[in-house]
């Protein structure tokens, strides 16, 4: 087991209580999910929504005209989460366990829920599974470039006292993805990589968005004690020395992988 579906649970639901919203990344790919889905998009279609986070679907949704009553299920891992979506049918679950019906949806979308489960092979056979023929699913996860900087630094830092440990998760690349539908019975494949660049005054402010969007470190086998303060200004300085340019801004990489793949008839 590599990362710790409960902790994950006990995060999201932390982050939806939180004052302040952390939405923009999470945002930006249901643009892009938006942008994919309405091709191909009609009135009849019944969709799954895995980690909806929010409304913001529902909007684009709305201002296309899609009638989505009855026919969207909105989903998410965290209770708090679910409970501030207002529209469409809404179910929390667990992305490892989907409980539903073989052929029951013609579109599965999913907004960065699968890269921390457990075994993204059999969930990708499952979400095979409950779509219809000739059904499509739009998975979201984040890619091997993925604050990249703040790992290199916390390894770098803490490296020098002989003990390494994980606090950045492990993502998956892009060509293991391409691979991972196709053995999951898909077809017509399609995969894009986007990147973005966040810019941060300080260390703790990126520590701060990480927290608010619920994606701390979740994995089982983890360093369970907190940073100090003084390996906090330790990795901030190495991170300045490395990655900061003229800006004076610290950068942190979200890489974003969007895949899409039409199940075999």
């Amino acid at each position: 087991m590599i990362f710790d579906r409960n902790l994950y649970e006990k995060h999201r639901d932390r982050a939806a209580c939180l004052d302040v919203e952390c939405d923009f990344l999470f945002n930006k790919i249901i643009d892009i999910i938006f942008e994919k889905l309405s091709v191909f998009l009609n009135q009849d279609d019944s969709l799954l929504h895995l980690g909806c986070r929010n409304d913001k679907l529902v909007d684009l949704l709305q201002s296309s005209n899609f009638s989505f009553k009855e026919k969207l299920l909105q989903c998410d891992i965290s209770y708090n989460t679910i409970s501030k979506v207002r529209y469409g049918r809404k179910v929390v679950l667990d992305e490892e366990f989907l409980p539903f019906m073989e052929q029951t949806f013609n579109i599965v979308m999913s907004t960065m829920s699968l890269h921390c489960v457990n075994n993204l092979p059999s969930v990708l056979l499952r979400i095979n599974d409950v779509l219809k023929k000739d059904g499509v699913f739009i998975g979201t996860v984040f890619g091997p470039q993925t604050l990249n900087e703040l790992r290199y630094s916390i390894l770098s830092i803490e490296s020098k006292s002989g003990v390494v440990t994980s606090r950045v998760i492990p993502f998956i690349r892009a060509v293991d993805v391409t691979n991972l539908l196709k053995q999951s019975r898909f077809v017509n494949s399609v995969l894009d990589v986007h990147t973005i660049t966040v810019k941060y005054k300080s260390v703790l402010d990126l520590f701060h968005d990480l927290r608010s969007m619920g994606e701390t470190n979740m994995l089982y086998t983890r360093n369970k004690s907190f940073l100090s303060k003084s390996l906090i200004t330790e990795i901030e300085k190495f991170y300045i020395d490395n990655f900061v340019q003229d800006d004076h801004y610290i950068p942190a990489t979200f890489e974003m992988i969007i895949m899409q793949g039409t199940k075999l008839k």
